[in-house]
C-alpha cells in the first residue's frame, strides 16, 4: 500500500516520513520545497511540489495511494480560521473521495469536539466535519494535545529578558506533547492495516505541565534563572502582531489558552497507556529546547 504524506518537511511531517521509511514504505509527499526531501527521495520516496491545499494538486499527487496523512500547515498571516483549515480539508476530502483512498489519518488537535471557543482548533473541528461527511471507510482523528514546541517561541524573551510571556495564569497545568511522539503514532496508524472505520484518537501525551514548571526546568537546564510571567491578552496580541502574526491569529491563540486554563478545551477521556507518550519535558528541554536556543544565540554572535 503506497502512502501519501503532506508536511513531510515539518516536525511531525518529518518524523511520519521517516518511520515510514524505516517500516520499508516509499511514501508519496505533497510539499512546497521538495528539495528538503532529497534524503526520502534517494531512499525510494516521490514527491510532488506544491502545496496540499490545491485541490487538482493534492488528486493527482495521491492517484494510487491507499492511506493519507493530512496536516495543515502552520501559517501566521491567517484572516479567517475556516476558510484557511476548510481548504485544506476539502482538497483531502476530494482527493480520497475521487481515488478511494481507504485510510485517512488527520491530525487534529484536543478540543476539536467543540464548534467554537476553542481559538484556530474551530478550524480543524470544520475539518474534521468535512472528512466526516467525505465516507472516507477509514478515518482516524489524531487529537494531540498542547505541544512542547509551543515553548519554543519564548526563546526570544529568555535571550532578551530571562523570562517566560503567556496569558496562563500561575499554576494552569495541562497535559504537553512533543511532535515527534506525535509523528510516531501518525505513522503507527497509517501502518495499521486493520480496516478502523471513523475512530478519535486522543494523545495526552506526557505529564500534565505548567509554565512555571517550564520555567524551573529550563532554569535548570540552560543554567540561567528563568521566570513565567502572565500577560493579558491585549499585551500578548500587540507583542505577536509585532512580530508579523496576523490579529485574526492572534485573538484566537488568547482565546485557546483561555479555553485550556478553563477546560473548555481538554481531553475527553482518562489518561491511559495508549494515550501516554513517552517524552516528558525535562527530555525535551534536554534534547530539543537547549540546542535550539544555543543555536539562536550562535546566529545572534
Amino acid at each position: 500500500m503506497t502512502i501519501a504524506i503532506t508536511t513531510p518537511t515539518g516536525n511531525i511531517g518529518s518524523v511520519v516520513t521517516a518511520k515510514l521509511l524505516e517500516a520499508g514504505e516509499k511514501p508519496i509527499l505533497v510539499a512546497r520545497d521538495p528539495s528538503k526531501l532529497q534524503d526520502a527521495i534517494d531512499r525510494g520516496a516521490t514527491a510532488f511540489q506544491g502545496d496540499h491545499g490545491d485541490a487538482d494538486l493534492l488528486l493527482e499527487a495521491t492517484k494510487g495511494a491507499g492511506a493519507l496523512f493530512v496536516c495543515v500547515p502552520g501559517a501566521i498571516d491567517v484572516e479567517d480560521i475556516h476558510e484557511f483549515y476548510g481548504r485544506y480539508a476539502r482538497a483531502a476530502a476530494w482527493a480520497a473521495t475521487e481515488n478511494g483512498i481507504g485510510h485517512v489519518v488527520l491530525l487534529s488537535s484536543a478540543g476539536a469536539d467543540k464548534e467554537s471557543g476553542n481559538g484556530p482548533v474551530a478550524g480543524l473541528h470544520l475539518a474534521e466535519q468535512i472528512l466526516r461527511e467525505a465516507a472516507i471507510p477509514n478515518l482516524t482523528l489524531l487529537r494531540p494535545g498542547y505541544f512542547m514546541e509551543n515553548t519554543l517561541l519564548q526563546i526570544p524573551s529568555i535571550l532578551e529578558a530571562g523570562k517566560l510571556f503567556t496569558t496562563f495564569p500561575a499554576g494552569t497545568t495541562f497535559p504537553m506533547i512533543a511532535t515527534r511522539d506525535i509523528g510516531a503514532r501518525a505513522a503507527a496508524e497509517l501502518l495499521n492495516p486493520d480496516s478502523l472505520g471513523l475512530r478519535v484518537v486522543e494523545l495526552h501525551g506526557g505529564p500534565e505541565t505548567g509554565y512555571e514548571e517550564v520555567a524551573s526546568i529550563l532554569s535548570e537546564v540552560l543554567e540561567r534563572p528563568l521566570e513565567h510571567v502572565t500577560v493579558s491578552g491585549e499585551q500578548l496580541v500587540a507583542a505577536v502582531t509585532g512580530m508579523g502574526v496576523s490579529r485574526v491569529l492572534a485573538e484566537s491563540l488568547v482565546e485557546l489558552a483561555d479555553a485550556i486554563t478553563s477546560g473548555h478545551v481538554g481531553h475527553r477521556e482518562e489518561r491511559s497507556a495508549d494515550n501516554t507518550t513517552p517524552t516528558d519535558y525535562a527530555t525535551f528541554a534536554r534534547e530539543v529546547f537547549r540546542p535550539a536556543i544555543m543555536g539562536a544565540m550562535e546566529a545572534q554572535g
